[in-house]
């Protein structure tokens, strides 16, 4: 049974602490993800990220979707862990000239010492 699951996107406020006050730009997300699961001893933790090339403030669209539809280039990287299980994952996302979009996604997955993948 899950007791509980938090999302928190503190764009914003990642913002101000990188940039200066008068210019705080929408160009960082992070997002910061837990759980507790009914029966379990471990709780799951995770975060992720991402920097846009561009201030996604005048940007025209839904927010989840402005990067996409306004071709703005963005890097992320992110991971959870859960006791002895842990996953890391960094991506980017390019857009080129002529529609060219170019997308990159490594990942590392481990349980203990032991790398999965």
């Amino acid at each position: 049974m899950k007791l509980g699951v938090y999302r928190l996107s503190a764009m914003l406020l990642a913002s101000v602490f990188v940039q200066a006050p008068v210019a705080a730009a929408t160009q960082h997300q992070l997002d910061i993800g837990f759980t507790d699961l009914g029966g379990l001893d471990e709780s799951f933790l995770g975060a992720r990220y991402r920097y846009f090339a561009e201030d996604l403030e005048p940007k025209t669209g839904p927010y989840e979707l402005r990067a996409y539809l306004n071709r703005v280039n963005n890097y992320a990287v992110g991971g959870f862990s859960n006791g002895d299980f842990s996953y890391l994952n960094i991506d980017a996302a390019v857009y080129g000239p002529e529609g060219l979009v170019m997308q990159a996604s490594l990942q590392r997955i481990s349980i203990g010492k032991i790398p999965i993948i």
